[in-house]
Order: C-alpha cells, then structure tokens, then sequence
C-alpha cells in the first residue's frame, strides 16, 4: 500500500497552451508521471475532463476530481476585490485564474486528505507536468516511486 498520495489540478487556464507547451505537450510529460503507478488525484474543470480522462484511461492510479474556478475561496476573494497589478510582469501568469490557481493548490490538498481516495497516510503537490524540468528523468521518477512508498512512522 502507498503511503503517499500526491495532488495536482489541470486547468487550461492559457485555452490551448503557452508557447510550445500546448495541452499535448502537459500530456505527455503527466504521462512519464502516470506510469510510474504512484496514486495521484487530479483535480480538473469540466472543460478538461473528458479530454483528461480519456487521456489516462488506462491507468488506475489517477483519481480525476472536477471542480470549478468559481467555487474556489481563492477564485472568489480575488475577483471580489479591488486590486492592480504591476505594469511591468507577466502577463501570461499574472492574471486572475493563475494566481487563485496558485493560491488553490492548498485547497486541493485539503479535500485530496478529507476524502483520502487512496487511503494513504500522507499527502504531496506535484505539479502536472513536472517532468520537464526532470535533468535525470529515470532517476527522478524511481525516486518518486520511492516517496509515495515510504511508511513513516507516527513521529514523521
């Protein structure tokens, strides 16, 4: 039994991709993630569910949980308020829907160790298509598989 579950969200917030990192491209770097069976929840919009969920099919290690921008607190507090943001920054990222992504990453947490799908004693944030920026993916991964397996005591 894994003792770690790790979280992430896919949200298409950039509507198809930025740059070169298209929907595809986060697919197939989540995926290098999926096969390593360690449980991850994915927490997703109804827009991108179908396509996630076709996408990982096969695989029953990923939990798809959908949600709504709208219906989280980050989401809300930030488009209640008045706020500017810098004229010089980015401005790809540093727009509503990031920034209360940001912020929701704690949200997802919170709900992925209340409903605990995998029923594992920790929890993890691992970012959707991390594997990118892995310089020795192999390895990386191994010690992925590793963290989600450790059985920690009561003191950890």
């Amino acid at each position: 039994m894994s003792s770690v579950s790790f979280v992430t969200a896919f949200i298409d917030i950039y509507l198809g991709g930025i740059g070169n990192k298209t929907i595809y491209w986060r697919f197939q770097h989540f995926k290098d993630i999926v096969e390593t069976g360690i449980k991850i929840c994915v927490y997703t919009t109804e827009k991108e569910y179908n396509l996630l969920k076709d996408f990982i099919n096969k695989y029953d290690n990923v939990k798809i949980i959908k949600i709504s921008l709208n219906d989280l607190q980050p989401y809300n507090d930030c488009k209640n308020i008045k706020y500017s943001l810098p004229e010089y920054r980015n401005k790809t990222k540093d727009t509503l829907e990031y920034l209360s992504l940001m912020q929701s990453k704690i949200v997802f947490l919170h709900h992925a160790t209340m409903e605990n799908y995998w029923n594992t004693t920790h929890f993890a944030w691992i970012d959707f298509s991390i594997s990118y920026i892995f310089k020795n993916k192999k390895q990386t991964l191994q010690k992925l598989i590793h963290i989600s397996n450790i059985t920690f005591n009561k003191n950890n």
